[in-house]
């Protein structure tokens, strides 16, 4: 007996059917009905009752049904499990804020799926602030954070020994609700944002770090501006503007297709730029190890996939 008198006994037996089992393994009834025989004869007792609606196993083929199927998990399992060790599977370890993690880094990773078939990204996704923690209790090995590095970020960095790359600059757009309260507002002034009712990201969020440094360096404070919500996520915030509650300040990329369709609308503001950085963090010791050089690779270069 081998191991394909095995599998085609089992498939017979979970076909309840001869000619069903030969359809299913592609095979002739003739080969099929040869295969059982010659079982059979190997263990020289009868193992399939035939009926007018097909086959059942005798007791005895009831028992070599259920070893069989149990012998075929493990052989198929020992396979995999052979195969993995030949290609193992390696793990990236990344977070990232909110704005890279949700609308960048998703097609990102799509490219480097492709080109590294046996390399895993594990990606969370949370504000900047998280990151950089995740970062410093070695719960992710690779980070891309949004916003300013400020001189307190900059002094964890060094202390953790935690390097930098600059990836990208990006700009905070004043996105506002399309309705008659904005319908002919196409700019605005500082003065007028102060009075705008603001939403805003929660503390430790990239882009609230870049709102605040920005109005800052124009010798204002947040507290100056007319905040009526925090939310700590994006999704939530455009579902505020678009619902009539208040204007934001975000990046393009997460209010594309909301501008297209026309739910909202973004408002210059007289030459106030919010520029909106993104940088990676990592372990210089992380890039020895060929996924995560890799991955660093495909970020540091034009084909990453956003803009």
């Amino acid at each position: 007996m081998d191991l394909n008198h095995l599998q085609i006994f089992c498939a017979v037996v979970e076909a309840g059917s001869i000619s069903k089992a030969a359809r299913n393994l592609y095979l002739t009834q003739p080969a099929i009905s040869l295969k059982i025989q010659e079982l059979e004869n190997h263990y020289q007792v009868q193992l399939l009752e035939r009926t007018n609606k097909g086959v059942v196993p005798t007791e005895i083929g009831q028992y070599l049904y259920e070893e069989g199927t149990r012998i075929l998990a493990m052989l198929d399992n020992l396979g995999k499990r052979i195969e993995q060790a030949k290609n193992p599977v390696h793990e990236i370890k990344l977070g990232a804020s909110s704005t890279v993690g949700s609308y960048a880094l998703p097609y990102t990773i799509f490219l480097f799926k492709e080109r590294y078939p046996n390399h895993k990204v594990i990606l969370q996704i949370c504000n900047s602030a998280e990151v950089v923690e995740k970062m410093v209790t070695r719960t992710v090995e690779m980070g891309i954070i949004e916003g300013p590095l400020t001189p307190d970020l900059k002094e964890t960095l060094v202390r953790e020994g935690i390097f930098t790359r600059w990836l990208m600059r990006d700009q905070l757009y004043l996105i506002v609700p399309n309705n008659e309260a904005y319908r002919n507002t196409e700019n605005a002034s500082l003065d007028e944002l102060k009075e705008m009712p603001l939403i805003i990201r929660e503390e430790g969020s990239g882009i609230r770090t870049t709102v605040e440094q920005t109005i800052r360096k124009q010798g204002l404070q947040l507290a100056e501006i007319k905040v009526v919500q925090e939310l700590n996520t994006t999704n939530a915030i455009l579902s505020a503007v678009a619902s009539g509650i208040g204007v934001t300040l975000l990046p393009k990329m997460v209010v594309s297709k909301e501008l297209r369709l026309g739910y909202l609308k973004s408002i210059s503001l007289n030459g106030l730029l919010f520029e909106h950085d993104y940088t990676l963090l990592y372990y210089p010791q992380t890039m020895k190890k060929k996924a995560y050089n890799a991955f660093y690779k495909l970020l540091s270069s034009k084909e990453r996939g956003f803009a």
